[in-house]
């Protein structure tokens, strides 16, 4: 058969409010106190932010077009999809002069444009005893800004202690996109530093040392992605460095069953997204466990070369204190979820003792991921801090690895 399929939808999205009633008005003491004529200390009640009258829930507008495919008597199957998602109205926190004396309001200054295709292949056969099912699917997604409602050119976001804002919010890229500096390899020799000069003869990195981050002066205005070098190493230097956002995501799930035997094998992973190393690498936590690369892929010295920037505490060229591409890794991953191997005993036997199904099993959840992101665990997720989480995509502040879990079982039903 084929089916084809259409579908419009608006609807407004409540949770985008955030979880600390941002939209209400509140108040504070203890913070300020003053004395009255009579000598009296009092406390004194302030707002805790500036409310904005106009604030509202972000809303979304989806259209769907599809088509539903089956072959060989359903045996294999088709699903496709294509979408376009506009989100208006997105959240924010405003900006306001300091002389506000108080935290900024929440306004409504963006929207985002989703459009997308998803997959999903289904198989199913039976040969003799053999029981086959096979899902497969796949789902694509291209993310891009294209209002930003305040009278600014970007918003900046994804603050982590060191390192600053990591994050920019800009018309015409993915939301949220990785913002540093370009780097051009480590220093490995004093020749390679005193070289590293602009026009006028003058080093680029004065306190840099052997097995320092080369950093690149590609300059330009503070609004716009490079200008052409101006001689100096600044804040003008960063640039797009890469999308937290996979490009794919997809997963695998087969189903066998044989004589009572049945066996499940669910597999998922994500494609093409970045992901930054925000708190394991950082110097200024000296007393934080650092990952095992940090010191075995460590620049030392001619006779212990590395890839990885020199460890050190002072960090005087800032290789572990500024966002850069050195501290970005690819964050793709493929993990089997869950791997379940059962058995079911013969109804014949069971219905003698009262049984109508009987089955034992044995399982292992996360059994194994595949990826070459260093860090502890590669889905970091970030959907987190109600509507400020999206900022957050893809930042790994040491995010506590999935265990592997062993479990065994018995169901029976009566």
């Amino acid at each position: 058969f084929l089916k084809a399929r259409y579908s419009w939808g608006k609807n407004g999205i409540a949770t985008s409010l955030g979880w600390d009633w941002r939209y209400l008005p509140t108040s504070s003491s203890g913070s300020y106190y003053y004395i009255d004529g009579n000598d009296q200390v009092l406390s004194i009640v302030e707002p805790t932010r500036l409310v904005n009258p106009e604030y509202q829930w972000e809303k979304a507008i989806q259209s769907d077009f599809g088509i539903d495919l089956g072959l060989f008597g359903n045996r294999l199957s088709f699903t496709a999809d294509y979408y376009i998602k506009e989100s208006s109205d997105f959240l924010f926190e405003g900006s306001v002069p300091a002389l506000a004396g108080n935290d900024p309001p929440t306004v409504n200054a963006g929207t985002i444009q989703n459009r997308g295709v998803e997959f999903e292949l289904g198989y199913n056969e039976k040969i003799g005893d053999l029981k086959i099912h096979v899902q497969l699917t796949a789902s694509h997604n291209k993310s891009e800004v294209t209002e930003i409602t305040e009278s600014i050119s970007y918003i900046t976001g994804g603050n982590v202690g060191t390192f600053g804002d990591s994050k920019r919010f800009e018309i015409g890229y993915e939301p949220w996109y990785f913002y540093g500096f370009k780097t051009d390899g480590l220093f490995t020799s004093q020749q390679q530093i005193d070289e590293h000069v602009n026009d006028l003869g003058r080093p680029y990195q004065s306190s840099a040392g052997l097995g320092d981050v080369k950093y690149l002066d590609i300059a330009g205005l503070p609004d716009s992605l490079g200008g052409g070098p101006d001689g100096l190493l600044t804040d003008l230097d960063r640039t797009y460095l890469g999308s937290p956002y996979p490009k794919w995501i997809g997963g695998l799930n087969i189903t066998l069953e044989y004589k009572g035997f049945d066996l499940n094998v669910a597999t998922y992973g994500q494609f093409g997204n970045k992901t930054l190393l925000a708190v394991s690498v950082r110097n200024d936590l000296s007393n934080t466990n650092k990952p095992d690369f940090y010191l075995n892929e460590a620049w030392i010295s001619d006779e212990q070369p590395g890839t990885f920037p020199r460890p050190t505490v002072k960090d005087r060229n800032r290789n572990f204190s500024r966002v850069n591409d050195y501290l970005l890794q690819d964050g793709s991953f493929f993990r089997i979820s869950n791997l379940a191997l059962g058995y079911t005993l013969p109804q014949s036997l069971t219905s003698k003792i009262g049984i109508s199904k009987l089955r034992v099993y044995v399982a292992v959840d996360n059994l194994y991921t595949f990826t070459r992101y260093q860090g502890m665990e590669p889905e970091v997720g970030g959907d987190y801090w109600g509507y400020r989480g999206q900022q957050w995509a893809g930042i790994d502040r040491a995010v506590y690895p999935k265990p592997r879990t062993i479990l065994g079982g018995i169901n029976v039903n009566f």
